[in-house]
């Protein structure tokens, strides 16, 4: 299988760029920086997508937005915005979708594009203001490790 990945590398294509999976060895420190990344990710789309259906059933969360609003300063207007605005809602759910869509790839270390395009769409799922702070995290920590993302063989 090895073999014949190296017979389909174009030719032009340095060594270094192109590396199979199976020939890149494994740093303990690289998975564990782009596996922290992806969870931050994966919970920023998390409570993206549980920020849009909360506000959809607001007498079943009542308790739970009112505390929120309590502790977070500048919740409440956000509530407010989302109770009144169904397509807030759903720009929230489908941002947080993409988020948890791009951060398996993070996860998995295998396209740096879309794990970016992951924790960017993260930010404005917003995820009661926590999860807009987790993406920007692992958007960070995703950018800084660029070249420990395995490039695509064959």
């Amino acid at each position: 299988m090895r073999e014949v990945i190296r017979d389909n590398i174009p030719e032009d294509l340095p060594p270094e760029e192109c590396v199979h999976w199976s020939d890149k060895p494994a740093s303990a420190g690289r998975t564990a920086k782009i596996s922290v990344a992806g969870i931050l990710v994966l919970m920023a789309g998390f409570l993206g997508i549980s920020q849009a259906l909360i506000s959809l059933a607001p007498e079943i969360s009542e308790g739970f937005i009112r505390t929120l609003e309590e502790v977070v300063p500048g919740m409440e207007t956000v509530d407010n915005l989302m109770a009144d605005y169904l397509l807030l809602q759903a720009a929230f759910f489908v941002f947080g979708v993409v988020a948890v869509f791009g951060s398996m790839y993070a996860l998995m270390g295998s396209r740096f594009d879309m794990a970016v395009i992951g924790a960017v769409f993260g930010i404005p799922a917003f995820g009661f203001m926590i999860g807009a702070l987790f993406s920007v995290f692992g958007l960070i920590m995703i950018v800084t490790s660029r070249k420990e993302f395995l490039s695509e063989c064959g």
